[in-house]
């Protein structure tokens, strides 16, 4: 007898320069996106994706993206 398991994924961080992101001007979306409201200068820095299996024994975290905003 064969027994299947169900592991799901889900995005449950967001990192901004290794720290958590607790700032209202990002939304994290229920796909697992992170959306950047109004960009601003001080938004630039590397972003990083931590999942997990809900269970707390699986912990992955994301090749960090370099975002850059220009402006005055």
């Amino acid at each position: 007898m064969h027994k299947s398991f169900r592991f799901f994924i889900q995005v449950t961080d967001w990192l901004k320069d290794g720290s958590p992101i607790s700032d209202s001007n990002f939304i994290h979306s229920s796909s697992g996106s992170l959306l950047i409201l109004q960009a601003r200068m001080a938004d630039s820095g590397n972003y990083t994706c931590v999942a997990s299996n809900g269970a707390g024994g699986i912990e992955r975290k994301s090749a960090p993206a370099q975002v850059k905003v220009y402006g005055e």
